[in-house]
């Protein structure tokens, strides 16, 4: 726990050893930490409140430590090609929607939107 550096060799070492994220949150959003681990091939498990679409991450349907327990050893128990696929999912949602291009061309679409109500 604490503070490491997404850039450093121990995030890469660490994202090398981990296959998941987990983060059971009450009251987080969009979370940067699941993006950035997602992004490093991470399979993600956080609560809904964390704000992803069902199509984007694993939804703990509540934060009981039972039912994080009872999901933690399940997807262990997936096999190889499964999270292989998994992993590569998780990089593609990231790449594909939160990436700084993506954004870009939200705010653009956004701006264009306001701007075409003002004439």
């Amino acid at each position: 726990m604490g503070f490491v550096d997404i850039e450093s060799e121990t995030f890469r070492e660490i994202s090398y050893k981990c296959t998941f994220a987990i983060l059971p949150s009450c009251a987080e959003g969009c979370a940067g930490s699941i993006l950035t681990a997602m992004s490093a091939g991470m399979i993600p498990i956080v609560s809904k409140e964390c704000g992803f679409e069902d199509d984007e991450v694993i939804n703990l349907p509540d934060c009981k430590m039972e039912t994080i327990f009872g999901y933690v050893v399940e997807y262990s128990q997936k096999d190889q090609n499964w999270l292989k696929n998994a992993a590569k999912h998780s990089m593609e949602i990231v790449h594909s929607r939160y990436s700084k291009l993506c954004f870009s061309h939200s705010v653009e679409k956004a701006l264009d939107g306001v701007l075409a109500n003002t004439k």
